[in-house]
């Protein structure tokens, strides 16, 4: 079993929260969130986060069945330092 990365938990319950923010209309706080700075929301940080922890989670599995396993090790490597940092 793998160690959970508290990091990533954080930074997407941080993600829903925005999108709870952004959808409850005449919320103060909706000023200060992503949606008024770009062209997207909290809603894409929350589906990479969750991939990368699916990723983490599945990573042995999918070295183990997949057939392009050999450039995965090297992807979680990169994720996981990035994470850390």
């Amino acid at each position: 079993m793998h160690e959970r990365i508290e990091a990533i938990d954080f930074w997407r319950g941080a993600a829903l929260v925005t999108i709870l923010i952004n959808h409850i209309p005449g919320n103060i706080l909706g000023n200060f969130t992503p949606r008024n700075f770009g062209f997207s929301d909290s809603a894409e940080a929350f589906v990479f986060l969750s991939g990368l922890s699916v990723a983490h989670a599945y990573r042995r599995r999918f070295e183990a069945e997949a057939p392009m396993a050999a450039t995965f090790p090297s992807f979680c490597a990169r994720c996981d330092s990035t994470i850390s940092i």
